[in-house]
Protein backbone atom coordinates (compact mmCIF):
# COMPACT_ATOMS: atom_id res chain seq x y z
CA UNK A 1 0.00 0.00 0.00
CA UNK A 2 1.48 3.51 -0.39
CA UNK A 3 2.36 5.88 1.68
CA UNK A 4 -0.29 8.11 0.38
CA UNK A 5 -2.95 6.01 0.49
CA UNK A 6 -2.19 5.30 4.35
CA UNK A 7 -2.16 8.54 5.31
CA UNK A 8 -5.51 9.11 3.62
CA UNK A 9 -6.78 6.21 5.28
CA UNK A 10 -5.83 7.42 8.86
CA UNK A 11 -6.85 11.08 8.48
CA UNK A 12 -10.30 9.75 7.14
CA UNK A 13 -11.01 6.93 10.16
CA UNK A 14 -9.27 8.60 12.68
CA UNK A 15 -12.17 10.67 13.77
CA UNK A 16 -14.37 7.57 13.60
CA UNK A 17 -11.68 5.59 15.84
CA UNK A 18 -11.63 8.29 18.21
CA UNK A 19 -15.38 8.83 18.55
CA UNK A 20 -16.43 4.97 18.75
CA UNK A 21 -13.44 4.68 21.04
CA UNK A 22 -14.63 7.47 23.08
CA UNK A 23 -18.41 5.96 23.41
CA UNK A 24 -16.73 2.38 23.62
CA UNK A 25 -15.27 4.11 27.35
CA UNK A 26 -18.43 6.14 28.29
CA UNK A 27 -20.74 2.90 27.67
CA UNK A 28 -17.68 0.32 29.33
CA UNK A 29 -17.56 3.15 32.91
CA UNK A 30 -21.53 3.59 33.35
CA UNK A 31 -23.87 1.22 34.63
CA UNK A 32 -27.31 0.52 32.42
CA UNK A 33 -29.20 2.54 35.69
CA UNK A 34 -26.25 5.49 35.69
CA UNK A 35 -26.59 9.22 34.53
CA UNK A 36 -23.82 10.76 33.82
CA UNK A 37 -22.38 13.32 36.33
CA UNK A 38 -21.22 16.95 35.70
CA UNK A 39 -17.87 15.77 36.38
CA UNK A 40 -18.02 13.19 33.70
CA UNK A 41 -19.52 14.80 30.95
CA UNK A 42 -17.29 18.36 31.87
CA UNK A 43 -14.23 15.95 31.72
CA UNK A 44 -14.56 13.18 29.22
CA UNK A 45 -18.09 13.62 26.51
CA UNK A 46 -17.12 17.41 26.17
CA UNK A 47 -13.33 17.37 25.29
CA UNK A 48 -14.24 14.03 22.79
CA UNK A 49 -17.06 16.27 21.30
CA UNK A 50 -14.60 18.74 20.77
CA UNK A 51 -11.80 16.57 19.21
CA UNK A 52 -14.22 14.92 16.86
CA UNK A 53 -15.50 18.32 15.33
CA UNK A 54 -12.03 19.35 15.20
CA UNK A 55 -10.82 16.33 13.55
CA UNK A 56 -13.98 16.82 11.33
CA UNK A 57 -12.62 20.52 10.63
CA UNK A 58 -8.99 19.03 9.44
CA UNK A 59 -10.23 16.15 7.55
CA UNK A 60 -12.47 19.03 4.88
CA UNK A 61 -9.64 21.34 5.08
CA UNK A 62 -7.38 18.43 3.66
CA UNK A 63 -9.59 17.36 1.18
CA UNK A 64 -10.26 20.69 0.06
CA UNK A 65 -6.23 21.00 -0.36
CA UNK A 66 -5.53 17.58 -2.46
CA UNK A 67 -8.26 18.73 -4.84
CA UNK A 68 -7.04 22.50 -4.96
CA UNK A 69 -3.44 20.93 -5.57
CA UNK A 70 -4.42 17.98 -7.91
CA UNK A 71 -3.34 18.81 -11.72
CA UNK A 72 -4.61 16.16 -14.07
CA UNK A 73 -1.96 15.72 -17.18
CA UNK A 74 -3.94 15.23 -19.98
CA UNK A 75 -3.42 12.55 -22.41
CA UNK A 76 -2.76 12.20 -26.36
CA UNK A 77 -6.15 11.72 -28.06
CA UNK A 78 -4.96 11.47 -31.90
CA UNK A 79 -2.83 13.00 -34.40
CA UNK A 80 -4.33 14.78 -37.41
CA UNK A 81 -1.92 17.15 -40.27
CA UNK A 82 1.20 17.13 -37.63
CA UNK A 83 -1.01 18.53 -35.03
CA UNK A 84 -1.03 16.63 -31.58
CA UNK A 85 -4.50 16.70 -30.24
CA UNK A 86 -4.38 15.94 -26.07
CA UNK A 87 -7.55 15.86 -23.77
CA UNK A 88 -8.65 19.43 -22.52
CA UNK A 89 -6.80 20.80 -19.29
CA UNK A 90 -6.99 24.29 -17.17
CA UNK A 91 -2.93 24.22 -17.10
CA UNK A 92 -2.23 25.11 -20.89
CA UNK A 93 -2.85 28.04 -22.51
CA UNK A 94 -1.94 29.26 -26.18
CA UNK A 95 1.99 29.18 -27.39
CA UNK A 96 2.79 27.57 -23.94
CA UNK A 97 6.29 25.20 -24.48
CA UNK A 98 4.92 21.73 -23.72
CA UNK A 99 6.85 18.03 -23.52
CA UNK A 100 4.89 14.78 -24.62
CA UNK A 101 6.10 12.13 -22.09
CA UNK A 102 5.68 8.12 -22.65
CA UNK A 103 4.04 7.41 -18.83
CA UNK A 104 4.84 3.88 -17.45
CA UNK A 105 7.08 3.16 -14.18
CA UNK A 106 9.24 6.48 -15.44
CA UNK A 107 8.44 9.13 -17.64
CA UNK A 108 10.68 8.90 -20.83
CA UNK A 109 10.91 12.08 -22.65
CA UNK A 110 9.09 11.63 -26.27
CA UNK A 111 8.70 15.14 -27.81
CA UNK A 112 9.20 19.02 -27.23
CA UNK A 113 6.86 21.37 -28.66
CA UNK A 114 4.33 24.05 -27.99
CA UNK A 115 0.14 24.46 -27.67
CA UNK A 116 -0.69 25.68 -30.68
CA UNK A 117 -4.19 26.58 -29.91
CA UNK A 118 -7.35 25.27 -27.13
CA UNK A 119 -9.95 25.03 -29.70
CA UNK A 120 -13.49 26.49 -28.80
CA UNK A 121 -15.85 24.11 -27.25
CA UNK A 122 -14.33 20.84 -26.29
CA UNK A 123 -11.15 22.65 -24.84
CA UNK A 124 -8.91 20.14 -26.84
CA UNK A 125 -5.52 21.24 -26.94
CA UNK A 126 -3.50 21.40 -30.37
CA UNK A 127 0.30 20.97 -30.12
CA UNK A 128 2.63 21.45 -32.57
CA UNK A 129 5.87 19.64 -32.26
CA UNK A 130 9.33 21.06 -32.54
CA UNK A 131 11.47 17.90 -31.45
CA UNK A 132 11.26 14.16 -31.81
CA UNK A 133 13.30 13.08 -28.82
CA UNK A 134 14.98 9.44 -28.13
CA UNK A 135 14.06 7.45 -31.33
CA UNK A 136 10.32 8.34 -31.52
CA UNK A 137 8.23 8.68 -34.41
CA UNK A 138 4.30 9.79 -35.22
CA UNK A 139 3.27 6.13 -35.58
CA UNK A 140 5.19 4.95 -32.25
CA UNK A 141 3.75 7.92 -30.53
CA UNK A 142 0.07 7.21 -31.76
CA UNK A 143 0.76 3.19 -30.78
CA UNK A 144 1.36 4.50 -27.58
CA UNK A 145 -1.14 7.15 -27.44
CA UNK A 146 -3.09 5.88 -24.18
CA UNK A 147 0.42 5.93 -22.01
CA UNK A 148 1.49 9.60 -23.70
CA UNK A 149 1.07 12.72 -21.32
CA UNK A 150 1.53 16.51 -22.08
CA UNK A 151 3.62 18.48 -19.53
CA UNK A 152 4.21 22.79 -19.24
CA UNK A 153 7.58 22.26 -19.27
CA UNK A 154 10.62 21.99 -21.11
CA UNK A 155 14.07 20.26 -20.66
CA UNK A 156 15.86 23.26 -19.57
CA UNK A 157 18.86 22.82 -22.42
CA UNK A 158 16.16 22.86 -24.92
CA UNK A 159 15.02 26.27 -23.19
CA UNK A 160 18.15 27.55 -23.47
CA UNK A 161 18.79 27.05 -26.82
CA UNK A 162 15.13 28.39 -27.48
CA UNK A 163 16.41 31.73 -25.82
CA UNK A 164 19.37 32.12 -27.73
CA UNK A 165 17.63 31.15 -31.25
CA UNK A 166 15.74 34.52 -29.83
CA UNK A 167 18.48 36.17 -29.14
CA UNK A 168 17.45 36.61 -25.55
CA UNK A 169 19.83 34.80 -23.31
CA UNK A 170 23.87 35.85 -22.94
CA UNK A 171 25.99 34.97 -25.99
Amino acid sequence: MKIKSIFDFIIEYLMTIVSVLGVAFICWALEPDDTLKTATVFWIVLPLAMLSLYLIKLVIEYKRRSKSFSVYLPRLRTVVQKKYLFEPSPIFSPQTFASLYLSDEHEELVAIGCVESVLDGNGTLQVVIWDLCNGYTEGKILDLKNRIILKPTIPWQDGIEISLLKGEGDE
